[in-house]
């Protein structure tokens, strides 16, 4: 199940988005902001998969939120949802995942919710998959012969380890 935070300068609204996500069974709301300093501070403290944000709220606007989300260790997708819509394409500049507008409508914003889910996956599987060629690779370096190289006589010499039995160094 993912973790989100519903963050809106109006409650009516923080409390409808809240009840579609959990209704859905696929989110579990770990907090609710209802401004944007209170949403960066619940994200260092639940590190959300989601942050469900409004354009317009007091003090920092939503564009400005996802700005500094992207400065914060834990970056969470960011969904917009609002009933501005002239905002769109500051709200991509910012790396969100999706744009709803409000009225909200549960198909769609299941679909983004769908979308996410998916990406995580495919997340997971390509470090995954990275992570076990990084092992095959290791493991089959470990079988090819390894060298080092020693100055002497202003050259570089390459030396098979087999072939040493002591190393000492002196001056460089």
């Amino acid at each position: 199940m993912l973790k989100a935070i519903v963050v809106d300068d109006e409650a009516p609204a923080r409390e409808e988005l809240t009840y579609i996500l959990e209704k859905s069974n696929k989110v579990k709301v770990v907090g609710e902001a209802s401004y944007g300093l209170q949403a960066l501070d619940l994200n260092r403290r639940h590190k959300p998969d989601i942050i469900f944000l409004d354009i317009k709220m007091p003090g920092i606007s939503g564009i400005e939120v996802a700005d500094m989300l992207l400065k914060e260790p834990h970056i969470p997708y960011v969904v917009f949802i609002t009933a501005y819509e002239e905002y769109a394409l500051d709200a991509f500049e910012v790396n969100a995942i999706d744009y709803i507008l409000k009225p909200i409508s549960e198909e769609r914003l299941n679909k983004t919710i769908d979308r996410i889910i998916n990406n995580i996956q495919n997340r997971d599987k390509d470090y995954y998959n990275k992570l076990n060629q990084l092992i095959k690779d290791l493991n089959e370096k470990e079988n090819e012969c390894c060298r080092i190289s020693v100055h002497y006589k202003g050259k570089l010499i390459p030396i098979q380890l087999d072939d040493i039995l002591y190393i000492t160094v002196e001056g460089k």
